[in-house]
């Protein structure tokens, strides 16, 4: 009994043993050696910055941008470039502007997966990077932004929307697109005009026959002036017969 009291004591022992120096070996591992951290990447893209001479500074991280270097972008950001950075001067326009504006696809999921502000607004047109998409016609770009939150109602200077902005851009498959995605069709701007109207007044009859079959109102008033008035003073009988068979009068 007392040899099995002995063998029992003994065990109990190397368990004590095993499990403090588990715990030792725990506090060395978790306290003692460092968390991997982003400190190594900073470096790493600085250093690589350096051999390919690439400055580290706001001018050429946009500069990178709007040439679609996707990997010099990329080498910045992880460099520590904030990619909100805006340009010098009264433009105002961040490096999601910039890739939205130069249609560099990549680019905006880059800068999207960096925690780029997708509603930051230029300083002078107060357009976001989703009213830039829609004015440029980028339809791939404007999908990317909705998906990340962009509103597709929002609005710009003189609350132009991004169906008014495609619309005076003849971009016909950006507002099919829009209207898609629940694009208000007969919202209007600060001086009562709807993408309609500034179809009509740019001479865009593609745009204005797709907003026309989504509902948009044909006798919309600017100043006391309707579509169908506008078109007639422009001489344009297309958009005429058009606004006609719809429903318009003066």
């Amino acid at each position: 009994m007392t040899g099995n009291k002995s063998a029992l004591l003994t065990a109990h022992t190397r368990t004590g043993f095993i499990l403090a120096l588990s715990g030792l070996m725990f506090f060395v591992v978790v306290f003692l050696c460092p968390f991997p951290s982003y400190a190594g990447d900073r470096e790493a893209a600085l250093s690589e910055l350096k051999k390919m001479n690439i400055p580290f500074d706001a001018d050429t991280y946009l500069d990178r941008i709007k040439q679609g270097d996707t990997g010099a972008a990329e080498l910045l950001l992880k460099a520590g470039m904030d990619p909100d950075t805006r340009e010098k001067g009264e433009g105002g326009r961040t490096g999601l502007i910039f890739s939205v504006i130069f249609g560099h696809i990549d680019i905006t999921k880059l800068l999207l997966a960096h925690g780029a502000d997708i509603h930051a607004r230029d300083s002078v047109f107060h357009l976001t990077p989703f009213l830039w998409a829609a004015q440029e016609g980028e339809t791939v770009t404007m999908k990317i932004l909705v998906k990340a939150g962009s509103d597709v109602n929002d609005r710009g200077i003189n609350n132009q929307t991004a169906l008014m902005l495609a619309a005076a851009n003849g971009h016909v498959e950006t507002v099919k697109t829009l209207l898609d995605l629940g694009a208000e069709v007969n919202a209007k701007n600060s001086f009562g005009a709807t993408a309609l109207y500034d179809a009509v007044r740019t001479l865009r009859p593609e745009v204005a026959e797709v907003l026309l079959e989504k509902g948009a109102d044909v006798n919309v008033k600017v100043n006391g002036v309707t579509a169908l008035m506008k078109a007639k003073r422009m001489g344009r009988s297309d958009l005429v017969k058009m606004l006609q068979k719809a429903g318009a009068r003066e």
